[in-house]
């Protein structure tokens, strides 16, 4: 009942898929980046070469030796403490890297009910993946970084300048990243994706994992569905899918028995398409996602130990950059965890920060003051922006509180800058003998100008041809929504949980006139699970036929709420609309007024026709064409793939696109010049 109840959903709103979870897409996303970097195929090529080679080595080898301990320094970034309604905090990384480690080491209760079938082919990896201990610059960390709400981070292009701004050195760190929306399509039910190892990546600090923070191991709805991670984490090293290309395919594995890539089997023993038994419980197939992932094979260890010989790993675990990132067994010590490494300028928006960090001394060593403030010059020594002072106030012998006095001279978003603070010998009991590490490094955040920005966005249409349309606004932590014709004659506006101004007591969404505030007074009410999102026309509530109005919304800006309106115009007959425009606040509970044109043009700061493409009709029977707005079309290529993630079809320099073939359903389509992605959602009928 579950099942069809999502089915029906997808057909209609396109909007949730399902619990458990969208499939991997790291094929296909590693496929993007080959087809960029034609030189990254060639050494994936070579390296499976080697890969075979050094499974050979070692089934061969004449004397066996302990297996070697493998240890990775990690750290997380984290964007958005709350995705899909579950928070994510510094312990439940803690939590889940836990239940990682036990999956590769075979630690897990159930890696001793592996079906008899495949006992004596599981194996494990003695690794170890550690939160970092010290930042790339020399600084204490705890080896999770939290940043403002952002998506995309799973698409193959598009996204690196901004990923490679938040890595940390590839070379030293394996770099995860959680995030809600991997692909910055709406969808919040893609769990996680990975890339090969790849040389080029690693020197551009885009090599990843990137991973859905509903899903972590105290957030899934499932623990064993929270083992998606471990199935990622082996893409990392290399591991390919166990169905990868069907039952004609191969995952590069000799002892990985082909699939057929339905996964229909769930947690059930079968039979693939040429009569084998399936390994349901693999880490690297789909199956054991319903419930029973259990194991890797032999022949997947051995291809994960080789790929820690590869260029772009085997940096990682080298003992010289252990001591560096503070993950080394020996010579750690006593070290300094920051609650926080981020300051963002206060809502006065006048150079000044109103936050604070709470640092926490670790270990044995002791702070030398019980009380009062340590003095600049003499307990320590700072780099921060200047026109900002620290003010240190020791809480007790192992904590103090770091505030920021002055303002910032420079504090526009171009001066966002990076500072330390270093604590000398005086400031501990028995100088710095025994620390690790002992500064902490901070990002000072700078917000331009607050401003209300007015938009005259492409038109969003939405009639009995076109049900669905996503789109997004210029800025928000999620800049998400949705137009819907929901059913004949019902349309609703999808805002991803935002909140909208409705009439008292009900989801109707309010017809405002112009000239009418938008701000903390208005009645600003919560959609409801499906399908109780907000109502711009149903039966029963007709005021918006015929008519052109605003809708007031409410935003979230880096926490912050933030407040504007859209222009909207219903049809006559209440069976369709348009988003005509739109205009946003960008300074925290300030309000905005409708309608009016006394604002600055979002050009200011965004271009007004944004790079994109659509298609149409939408839903179609026979051929679809596309149109591309400040793109190249000889640089464009299209992947279209079914609703679990398939493959169908790739086209390159496309203007039109037959789906006779296809089957009746739902499809996602996916255009790429290399630096350009974006999805949208195909409707075959």
């Amino acid at each position: 009942m579950k099942l069809k109840l999502l089915l029906f959903f997808i057909t209609f709103s396109i909007l949730k898929v399902s619990a458990q979870g969208l499939p991997c897409r790291t094929s296909e996303q590693n496929a993007i980046v080959y087809r960029n970097n034609p030189s990254a195929l060639q050494e994936k090529k070579d390296f499976d070469v080697f890969s075979k080679k050094f499974a050979l080595e070692q089934k061969t080898a004449t004397s066996k030796t302990a297996a070697a301990t493998y240890t990775i320094p990690v750290v997380f970034h984290v964007y958005g403490v709350t995705q899909s309604g579950s928070t994510v905090t510094y312990q439940k990384i803690v939590n889940h890297l836990e239940q990682l480690n036990n999956d590769f080491n075979g630690r897990s209760a159930d890696y001793q009910t592996v079906e008899p079938f495949f006992q004596a082919r599981r194996a494990t990896l003695s690794i170890d993946f550690k939160l970092a201990k010290i930042d790339p610059n020399g600084g204490c960390t705890d080896g999770v970084v939290f940043h403002p709400a952002k998506n995309g981070y799973g698409n193959g292009g598009g996204y690196d300048a901004q990923i490679a701004a938040d890595a940390w050195d590839n070379k030293k760190y394996m770099n995860i990243y959680i995030q809600n929306d991997l692909y910055n399509d709406g969808s919040l039910y893609n769990s996680g994706v990975a890339w090969y190892p790849n040389s080029a990546m690693t020197a551009s600090n885009t090599a990843r994992v990137v991973f859905n923070g509903a899903y972590l191991y105290d957030n899934s709805y499932s623990t064993e569905f929270a083992a998606t991670l471990t199935h990622e984490f082996g893409h990392f090293l290399n591991l390919i899918h166990t169905f990868e290309g069907g039952c004609t395919g191969t995952d590069e594995v000799a002892d990985t028995p082909a699939e057929d890539g339905n996964h229909t089997l769930g947690c059930t023993p079968g039979t693939n398409c040429s009569g084998a038994k399936v390994n349901f419980e693999n880490y690297m197939g789909y199956n054991g996602a319903q419930g029973c992932y259990k194991m890797y094979t032999q022949g997947q260890v051995t291809r994960m130990l080789a790929a820690l010989q590869h260029p772009a790993r085997i940096t990682l675990w080298q003992p010289q950059n252990l001591i560096n990132t503070g993950v080394s067994t020996t010579g750690t010590g006593s070290s300094l965890v920051a609650s926080t490494i981020s300051f963002k300028e206060s809502s006065v928006n006048d150079g000044s920060f109103d936050t604070s960090s709470i640092i926490t001394l670790g270990g044995t060593k002791k702070f030398a003051l019980t009380s009062g403030n340590m003095v600049a010059g003499t307990h320590y020594t700072h780099n921060f922006p200047a026109g900002i002072t620290p003010i240190v106030t020791v809480n007790s012998n192992s904590q103090i509180t770091l505030t920021l006095s002055g303002k910032a001279t420079n504090h526009a978003a171009t001066n966002n800058a990076a500072g330390g603070i270093t604590f000398l010998s005086a400031a501990f009991v028995g100088g710095t003998t025994g620390l690790s590490c002992n500064s902490v490094f901070y990002d000072f955040k700078f917000a331009s100008p607050y401003g209300i920005f007015y938009v005259n966005m492409a038109d969003v249409v939405i009639n009995a041809t076109t049900s669905w349309e996503y789109f997004t606004i210029d800025k928000g932590d999620d800049p998400a929504f949705g137009g819907w014709r929901f059913a004949a004659n019902a349309l609703k506006i999808e805002t991803y949980s935002k909140q909208l101004v409705c009439e008292s007591g009900t989801r109707n969404i309010s017809l405002i006139a112009p000239n009418v505030i938008v701000g903390a007074t208005s009645n600003f009410t919560s959609p409801a699970a499906y399908p109780g999102q907000l109502d711009l026309r149903k039966s029963g509530y007709t005021v918006w036929d015929g008519k052109t109005g605003y809708v007031g919304f409410n935003y979230l800006l880096d926490g912050e709420t933030c407040y504007g309106w859209f222009k909207v115009s219903v049809d006559a007959n209440g069976d369709g609309y348009k988003i005509l425009e739109y205009a946003y606040n960008t300074k925290p509970n300030a309000p905005v007024k409708t309608g009016s044109l006394d604002v600055v043009l979002a050009t200011t700061e965004y271009e007004l026709e944004p790079k994109s493409f659509t298609m149409y009709p939408n839903p179609a029977s026979d051929v679809v064409e596309f149109s591309f707005n400040k793109l190249n079309l000889d640089k464009i290529t299209l992947t279209i793939y079914t609703i679990n993630g398939v493959v169908v079809d790739v086209v390159k320099k496309p203007t039109s696109y037959s789906v006779a073939h296809l089957a009746k359903g739902m499809y996602i389509v996916v255009a790429t010049d290399g630096n350009f992605t974006e999805t949208k959602k195909l409707v075959v009928k």
